[in-house]
């Protein structure tokens, strides 16, 4: 995806701030869609945290450079958590995404970026 798409796109994002942008450009990141020096302009810009780290943050990043599967499904299980999307943050969507793909369940990962995007 261009980055003239992704601006326009965020320009045009009605949702309350901007929440459907970020989830696209989080999606995006972590499916490896966008270059990584476009995904810290964007989460900059748009305030996301992408490179923010957290103990869960660095376990699901650690069980997908493992391949460890069923630690990956289960810790993005937990950072799902919620009664609502709105409980999603785009960090976390990020990191769900991008270790997911990591430990070779792209479609999943594919799924789940489309989901908060509609969803948000």
């Amino acid at each position: 995806m261009s980055t003239g798409d992704i601006d326009r796109y965020i320009d045009e994002d009605g949702s309350a701030d901007k929440r459907k942008a970020a989830f696209l450009v989080a999606g995006l990141a972590g499916l490896g869609r966008i270059d990584q020096g476009d995904a810290t302009r964007y989460s900059n810009d748009l305030s996301l945290g992408l490179g923010g780290s957290t103990r869960w943050t660095e376990a699901i990043d650690g069980a997908a450079g493992r391949g460890d599967k069923a630690s990956v499904i289960l810790l993005a299980g937990f950072g799902m958590q919620g009664a609502s999307w709105e409980r999603m943050t785009p960090r976390y969507l990020f990191h769900i995404v991008a270790a997911l793909r990591r430990a070779g369940l792209e479609a999943e990962a594919r799924m789940i970026a489309v989901e908060a995007v509609s969803r948000a």
